[in-house]
């Protein structure tokens, strides 16, 4: 065992990993330092690999003579040579267990190889709630939640903007329900870079409030480990552009832990994060990334557009047992107030934001602004546009979209992400594919062009969609 000077107050070990002994009471050194109140501590517990990466692999990186001093590390082999030399068991004994136990392996294999293969359709079971146990609770829950929350105020009728329709979200289902924990990069102390959790820390505590280390793929593990516990975990990423080193973690873990485990755990989290350009932010703070999580089965998805869905579908994404991605168009977080309610608004169904006869305009998240701005334009042209908001697009309505494309033959399909796969691609394939007959002319789409987001805002208005853009692809479909 080495010791390592402390860090940062940090102090460390590196050990032996094949050493149980020595394991054990460097570990048992590490959580009495952690008892006693002296901080955190590193065990680096250094272990080789005896056999190969994969049977496929033929271990052709290593020599004999490696592999004879790995095998004689194996911690097995060292500890059943143990417990002979202190007498604790016999050498015959050591190798009557080494016999019964690889028959009893062997035997378990020739079960396995003997069963039945699995129907074809099972493939497709567990990929949602509903399909297995789903959460399981959580020891020393009391501890985790001390007492209960007093329901914070409520703005029932009064005009909100949506960043503050997020944080009544936030705040009404964390006194709601004690398993719902917020945690993320100043969410606490600062109150979000946003502002989207201002006073939730005083009103929640830190265990229920935790600011976290910059290291989004940790804030992403550490809910998913949270939800599988019993925990509803709220996870801000503070742009979407920072979402990315999470998506492992979001993709990998989240988004497979229920079909992995045939339905026994499931991840009940909110990966929160706010999306899209039009803010001058530059590359780094504009991305629209939807379209690569929708992709992924096993998560939801969900961009609302107006502070009374932003704060119901936020509600039901929290409720929902199965993880959510949610992405919050950070250009209308301040540029709308209305009333907004208590309730929660159902995931995957979507909202005809304007009725009209001519074209249908599906979009959601931004576009729905973009779609009303050229809507107002349209309607002295003598165009009828029916604007419809899907809200979720990990379910999409579908029977939403037959509808609207049946009313007016002609769909445009408009979101602020690239126009090349984006999400509208989705809804052009299925309504070429199940809606031909009740269209009138080729499916259109308006995206933002194939470009990085430049800081500037000529170069920045040329990329994105606009009102004009969205108002032109509307006449030439209309006169198709």
């Amino acid at each position: 065992v080495a010791d390592r000077a402390p860090a940062y107050g940090m102090k460390g070990w590196s050990v032996d990993g094949t050493d149980p002994e020595a394991v054990w009471s460097v570990v048992a050194a590490a959580v009495a330092r952690a008892r006693a109140g002296e901080g955190p501590s590193l065990v680096e517990a250094r272990v080789s690999r005896i056999t190969p990466h994969s049977s496929q692999d033929d271990d052709a990186y290593r020599s004999e003579a490696e592999r004879a001093v790995l095998v004689a590390h194996d911690p097995v082999l060292a500890l059943g040579s143990r417990m002979v030399e202190h007498g604790l068991i016999s050498k015959d004994e050591d190798e009557a267990e080494w016999v019964a136990v690889r028959a009893e392996v062997l035997a378990a294999q020739e079960l396995a190889l003997a069963a039945p293969e699995p129907e074809p359709d099972r493939a497709r079971r567990w990929l949602w709630a509903g399909e297995g146990v789903g959460r399981r609770p959580v020891a020393g829950r009391a501890r985790l939640h001390p007492a209960p929350v007093e329901s914070p105020s409520v703005r029932v009728g009064e005009p909100v903007t949506m960043i503050e329709a997020v944080r009544d979200a936030l705040g009404e289902e964390m006194a709601r329900d004690a398993s719902v924990v917020l945690m993320g990069q100043d969410v606490g102390r600062k109150g979000g870079v946003f502002k989207a959790s201002v006073g939730l820390l005083d009103e929640f505590g830190p265990l229920r409030v935790v600011d976290t280390p910059v290291a989004e793929i940790g804030i992403a593990g550490v809910a998913v480990g949270a939800a599988m516990a019993g925990l509803r975990p709220v996870a801000e990423f503070q742009f979407a552009d920072y979402i990315h080193p999470a998506y492992d973690q979001i993709v990998n873990q989240a988004a497979t832990v229920r079909w992995r485990s045939v339905g026994g755990w499931g991840v009940p989290a909110v990966f929160r994060a706010p999306c899209g350009a039009g803010v001058r932010g530059g590359v780094y703070h504009s991305q629209s990334v939807e379209a690569a999580y929708c992709h992924v089965p096993g998560l939801k998805v969900v961009m609302p557009a107006t502070p009374a869905d932003a704060k119901g579908l936020l509600k039901a994404a929290i409720r929902d047992d199965d993880p959510v991605v949610f992405f919050e168009p950070k250009r209308a977080y301040r540029s709308l107030r209305e009333p907004v309610g208590t309730e929660a608004i159902p995931l995957g169904v979507a909202r005809v934001d304007r009725t009209g006869d001519d074209v249908s305009l599906v979009t959601y998240g931004i576009g729905v602004h973009l779609a009303r701005a050229a809507v107002e334009v349209l309607e002295a042209d003598g165009l009828s546009v029916e604007i419809v908001d899907l809200r979720t697009l990990v379910p999409y309505d579908k029977e939403a979209v037959a509808r609207t494309v049946a009313k007016t033959g002609r769909l445009l399909v408009l979101h602020e992400a690239n126009r090349t796969m984006g999400f509208g691609a989705e809804i052009a394939a299925f309504a070429a594919e199940e809606l031909f007959a009740d269209l009138d002319a080729p499916v259109v789409r308006v995206g933002a062009d194939d470009c990085h987001i430049p800081y500037n805002a000529p170069e920045e208005d040329a990329i994105i969609p606009g009102a004009g853009k969205v108002a032109e692809a509307v006449r030439r479909l209309a006169t198709f």
